[in-house]
């Protein structure tokens, strides 16, 4: 999910509010795990808060997130494991080193247990 909201008060209660789906990849795109109704309800949720003249809210969806493309480091590809076995899981994330790195891989790792 990615926002462009024009009024930082806004911006700051729809960010706190995806927040809440969400890991922040950057300061406006979010990478939500949900069902399409879930996606759907918050993006209506998000809508009422929004100035539709002048914000702009998008979701894309993404089969995996092995498939995002980038230029630049890919957090999402970092942590191929992230959707396979606990085990698997648990032997990469202890190759994991700085503490950074453990906070990521510990919120994307929770996004994407099976349920």
């Amino acid at each position: 999910m990615a926002y462009d909201i024009s009024n930082p008060k806004r911006l700051s209660k729809i960010h706190r509010m995806i927040k809440k789906h969400g890991i922040a990849i950057q300061k406006s795109l979010f990478l939500i795990k949900n069902t399409e109704n879930m996606v759907n309800k918050l993006l209506n949720e998000i809508s009422t808060i929004m100035n539709l003249k002048e914000d702009d809210l998008r979701a894309y969806p993404i089969i995996h997130p092995r498939e995002v493309w980038t230029n630049s480091p890919n957090l999402l590809a970092a942590y191929p494991a992230i959707l396979f076995s606990e085990s698997e899981t648990e032997r990469k994330k202890s190759v994991v080193k700085n503490s950074t790195s453990k906070k990521i891989w510990k919120k994307l790792s929770f996004l994407f247990k099976e349920k």
